[in-house]
């Protein structure tokens, strides 16, 4: 016979199941969901900001959530060495893989928008291209 505790217990685990919300070219901005994560402009100056390498590594970081991999570690804002900047370390993982190590630049929005997904919170199958047309970034005639 289970304890009255352990009752209670397993019947708030049944209420706080987390809810995993679906993250489109839509919904992730903030002009389309309160929740949104940026606004398309603030992404546009995001990326710009980024350097070539910072903006490939977004690139593959959000192929690889896309793809289902895990992100290991803990996600915080670290400066880099050399040059100073604020940036999020990603590391990617698939069950019979690991990505190396990929270096974005730091964001808030953008830290919490990874740190959603790592907890399982979200999920998110869209390209940063995709993500860049809906915000205005490249033309739709410029799409590959």
């Amino acid at each position: 016979m289970k304890k009255e505790f352990l009752k209670a217990l397993e019947a708030k685990a049944v209420e706080t199941v987390t809810k995993v919300n679906e993250v489109n070219e839509t919904s992730f901005f903030t002009e389309n969901n309160v929740n949104g994560f940026k606004s398309k402009e603030q992404l546009a100056n995001y990326v710009y900001a980024s350097s070539n390498s910072e903006r490939y590594h977004l690139d593959l970081g959000l192929e690889a959530i896309s793809d289902g991999a895990k992100l290991n570690g803990i996600l915080s804002k670290s400066f880099d060495k050399k040059d100073g900047h604020e940036i999020i370390w990603l590391s990617p993982s698939f069950p019979n893989a690991d990505l190396p190590p990929l270096r974005v630049l730091f964001d808030e929005d953008i830290l919490r928008f990874f740190k959603t997904y790592q907890k399982g919170e979200l999920r998110f199958n869209i390209s940063l291209e995709k993500l860049l047309i809906a915000a205005g970034v490249i033309p739709i005639e410029e799409q590959a």
